[in-house]
This record gives C-alpha cells, sequence and structure tokens, in this order.
C-alpha cells in the first residue's frame, strides 16, 4: 500500500525530530569531554553518511543532489553524535540505575554477637561517614573493632607485593589517586582518623590482618606444591603490562585528565566502578593468598578471641569466604540480620550561591 503524501511528511518530519532529539542529548555529553569532540564525532558521520549516500546513488545509477547530500550528511553527524553518546550515559548512570550495595551482616554463635561491614577501597564520604557513625558507639558500647589492612613486611616482602597486585607506587596510593578523579574518597581518609582516635580503650581497635611477609610466605608454599601458580602469575602479569590490578596503569592514565574534562571523566568513572564491583568476581591467580589465605586466618583469629562482641571492617569481597572459614571451624555461627547501604554516589560537595545582603558578606582578606 502507498502511503499518502501526508503520512510520508509526518513520518519525515517524526524521524528528523527522535534524531534532534538523539543528537542534543549526546552534544552536552560529548562536549563535557572536550569542545573537539562533538565536533570530530559529527564531522566524522557526516563523511561516512555522506560516503555512503553517493556510493548507493552510483549503484542505483540516479544523479546526485546537493541537498540530499546535505541531508545524508546531516543525518549521519547527528546520528553518530547520538549514537556514541548512549553507553556513555549508560555508564554515566549505572549508581542510579545499579548502585553498588555493601551488607551489614549480623551474625551469632549464640553467645556471642559479630558485625561484618562490608567496604570497598573506593567510595562515597557520605557512605563512609555512616560507617564512621556506627563504629564509634559501637566500640564505646564494647565491641572490639577489626579493621582489614595489610600489615607491613620485610623490604623483600614488600617489594613481591607491590609487584604481584601490580601497585608500584603502593596499593594506598594508587587507591588514594584514582579516588581523586572519580570524585570518591579512599576508605583510609576516614577509617585513618577513628583508628588513631582509639580513645580510653585501644584494645578495642585492632588492625586483624596478616601481614605482607605472611602473604609472601603462603605463596612460596603454594607455588612449591602448585607449581603452575607461578607461572599463572607470570601470565598475568605479561597480559597486564603492570600485574594483575593494573591500578598504576589507571592511576597515571586518569592522572592526566585535566580540570575541564574531570566532571565528565569522574561521572563516567564512578560509574565503571560501580559496574565492576557490582558483577561477580572473576577468578584471579593471587585470590589464594589475597582472598582464601586472609579469610582462613580472621576466622582463626574471631574463633580464638575471647570478647562477646565484634565488629569487623572488611572489604565486602571477603563476605563468602570468611563466613565460609568461620562455620567451618564453629558451625555454631549463623546470620541473624543483614542491611545494605549504598557505596557510590555523585560527590556531595558543591557551590552555591548566597542570596543574603552584600553588608552581611565577611571581606575578604587581601
Amino acid at each position: 500500500m502507498l502511503r499518502s503524501r501526508e503520512t510520508s511528511i509526518r513520518l519525515h518530519t517524526l524521524g528528523w525530530a527522535l534524531l534532534a532529539v538523539l543528537f542534543l542529548l549526546g552534544l552536552p555529553l560529548l562536549l563535557g569531554i572536550s569542545p573537539l569532540v562533538p565536533a570530530v564525532v559529527f564531522a566524522l558521520g557526516a563523511l561516512l553518511a555522506a560516503g555512503l549516500w553517493w556510493i548507493a546513488l552510483r549503484v542505483r545509477g540516479r544523479t546526485r543532489t546537493r541537498r540530499a547530500l546535505g541531508a545524508a550528511a546531516l543525518t549521519g553527524g547527528m546520528l553518530l553524535t547520538g549514537l556514541l553518546s548512549l553507553p556513555l550515559y549508560w555508564l554515566v548512570l549505572q549508581p542510579a540505575l545499579n548502585p553498588l550495595l555493601m551488607p551489614r551482616v549480623t551474625m551469632t554463635d549464640g553467645r556471642r554477637t559479630l558485625v561484618f561491614q562490608g567496604m570497598t577501597h573506593i567510595g562515597s564520604a557520605l557512605f563512609y561517614r555512616s560507617v564512621a557513625f556506627d563504629l564509634m558507639p559501637a566500640r564505646e558500647a564494647g565491641s572490639v573493632l577489626y579493621f582489614e589492612g595489610v600489615l607491613g613486611g620485610t623490604p623483600d616482602a614488600k617489594a613481591w607485593f607491590d609487584a604481584a597486585v601490580g601497585a608500584g607506587d603502593g596499593l594506598n596510593e594508587d587507591y588514594a589517586r584514582i579516588a581523586r578523579v572519580c570524585g570518591l574518597h579512599f576508605q583510609n581518609d576516614f577509617l585513618d582518623a577513628l583508628i588513631r582516635d582509639s580513645g580510653p580503650h585501644p584494645e578495642r581497635t585492632v588492625d586483624a590482618d596478616v601481614s605482607e611477609t605472611e602473604m609472601m610466605i603462603e605463596w612460596q608454599r603454594l607455588v612449591a606444591q602448585q607449581p603452575q601458580l607461578g607461572e599463572a602469575l607470570a601470565r598475568a602479569h605479561a597480559d597486564a603490562g603492570d600485574g594483575p590490578s593494573g591500578l598504576d596503569r589507571m592511576a597515571d592514565m586518569l592522572g592526566r585528565v585535566g580540570p575541564r574534562q574531570q566532571p565528565f571523566v569522574g561521572a563516567a568513572c564512578r560509574g565503571v566502578i560501580t559496574y565492576a564491583l557490582g558483577r561477580p568476581e572473576s577468578p584471579d591467580v593471587l585470590n589464594p593468598v589475597v582472598l582464601d589465605f586472609r579469610n582462613r586466618k580472621l576466622a582463626e583469629r574471631v574463633v580464638a578471641s575471647t570478647a562477646d562482641d565484634l565488629y569487623l571492617v572488611y572489604g565486602a569481597g571477603h563476605l563468602p569466604g570468611f563466613v565460609r572459614e568461620l562455620r567451618r571451624l564453629d558451625p555454631a555461627w549463623t546470620i541473624s540480620g543483614a542491611t545494605w547501604s549504598t557505596a557510590i554516589q555523585s560527590p556531595d560537595h558543591g557551590v552555591g550561591r548566597l542570596q543574603v545582603d552584600a553588608d552581611a558578606m565577611l571581606p575578604v582578606p587581601r
């Protein structure tokens, strides 16, 4: 059935309207990267569409017109600008669409109580403040706080650990550098002050982690039993360039971001972290020491503790393995409750405008 001229006009108008909306959605996002980006993208789309249109006309044996060629170029430029922004919007919206949730799990063996607060190394200030707000009264009420934090070791152990995880500048330094560009915070910015200010009961604040030396010795023991582990780590280094985690490379790349690009890169970075940490954890060659060994030692420490109430502040990735190890040592431990909190949110800082009389403003120091 042939469409009427009126129907064709309506469909044509609707198509241009949708294209314009798509273009206007993409334009500000690409401008946030650089003013040159939308210009380059638009030009590329226009050239590609015009070229395809010209080839199609030649194949059909039709003559080309400037008006048709211009319309094709305009369509291609607007379409590529809009389409390119869609995955970027999806990434930027991840913290809102699929928030990264951290568990707060309560366990009991019928006599003692244990709270496991899941953590992420990089997160929002609001999340870390809420954790600290819960920790301080818990410690005052008598709970012993167990903190994650790999302890130092011998120079050889430190060199092995930094090389193994691909953090030449040290894990903490890399986390802090990445967090600044992403508009987030490194967890130690908040927890270090809480640990230092242990109050009248320093025995209730404990670094319950293992040391770099212990981890190196455990790795050497495992490699002696399973030589393929050493080969797998060497392959991971070769594939990643600077180690399995690639933190140094990521920190260096983000460090080159200029102030104009920072808002966009920060939003995209929060989306990447939300998406990456929200996925099921993939196997890693270092998991036998980075996760399994530390979970086992933490469970042994909990079982050996005489405290009635324990409050563990550990990475959320440790929770499944820790619960498994704890119940292996003492099946009486069961989960009695769980709550969740969002770890990645938009930055909570900004600059507003005070609506007050000029006379009320403080003088600016000179």
